[in-house]
């Protein structure tokens, strides 16, 4: 696929605008006319922004010789709530999904409510992918062919690839109850979750190593938190599920819990801007998200507890 650049190429004269600079003041483009300038996009509430400030503060009391002038910092928008609502759904979705080809292939040997575990866990997963596309196209504020010819748009492009193939293999293993099918699913769902990730923040702020933790991090979580509603729905089919499927899916919950907190925390303080950033998580909004997401992931782990 040919890609194209969204905005203008390297060599091109930028276009005039007006910006607002933290503390409110109006910068435009035209005041740096003739002079080499860097104009920088970041957020203040994102750890590998804050990391930056630093050198930012020295470069621009010391500008390297023949450095571009840096002409101010504009805060870049945060997600839209279509944004954050398919993300939310595409997550789920193909937690839902790899669980069903995980827990079902070790735990169950099938997947309860096959047909409906299956078609749910998809449509949710596909009606994110395309919220989120959406959403991105809004905010570019271009049409949706320009946007898929575009370096950002590829990344969407490849998403919503690998979710047509987790629906086929999803169709698969509702037609073909067994293991191929379950494997087929759940390798399925784990490469979606790999796509998305190459996509995403981490990709952008830490290179493969953060790539690949991110990803055993969802791997861990979908399986732990998408194998909760596989062993409700167990537990209610009939026959029920007996107490070796209980104990076996408690061993394994219990190691992908494990992953999730040693990778988790890896995670946030690389994004935080490392572990003393621990002691002032408020200080971002990232930091703010980090707090809630633990706090829920704590009542999982305690209800998780209580039931063992």
């Amino acid at each position: 696929m040919t890609t194209t650049s969204v905005g203008v190429d390297v060599g091109q004269k930028a276009p005039e605008f007006t910006l607002e600079a933290p503390g409110g003041k109006q910068v435009s483009l035209a005041d740096f006319r003739g002079a080499k300038t860097a104009v920088l996009f970041w957020n203040p509430g994102c750890g590998f922004c804050q990391r930056m400030l630093p050198e930012l503060q020295k470069w621009e009391a010391s500008p390297p010789s023949g450095a571009p002038k840096l002409a101010g910092s504009f805060v870049t928008p945060g997600p839209s709530p279509l944004s954050v609502a398919g993300r939310a759904a595409l997550y789920m979705g193909l937690s839902s999904l790899l669980a069903s080809g995980v827990i079902g292939l070790v735990v169950f040997q099938g997947i309860p409510g096959r047909g409906r575990t299956l078609a749910a866990g998809w449509a949710l997963a596909a009606a994110g992918g395309l919220a989120m596309t959406a959403a991105e196209r809004s905010t570019v504020g271009i049409g949706l062919m320009a946007l898929f010819r575009s370096q950002t748009g590829a990344a969407f492009v490849r998403l919503l690839v690998a979710l047509a193939v987790a629906g086929v293999a999803a169709l698969i293993a509702w037609k073909r109850p067994g293991p191929l099918g379950l494997e087929l699913v759940g390798a399925a769902a784990a490469a979606a979750l790999l796509v998305r990730v190459d996509g995403g923040h981490a990709a952008a702020g830490g290179g493969i190593g953060e790539v690949a933790l991110q990803w055993l991090h969802v791997l861990a979580v979908g399986i732990w938190v998408g194998g909760l509603p596989l062993l409700v729905a167990s537990l209610r089919s009939d026959p029920p599920a007996g107490i070796t499927e209980i104990k076996r899916f408690s061993t394994i919950a219990g190691f992908a819990l494990a992953t999730v907190a040693v990778t988790g925390v890896a995670r946030a303080a690389n994004a935080l801007g490392g572990y003393a950033q621990f002691l002032h998580e408020f200080s971002t909004s990232y930091g703010t998200a980090l707090f809630f997401k633990t706090a829920g992931a704590l009542v999982l782990i305690s209800f998780g507890a209580w039931n063992r």
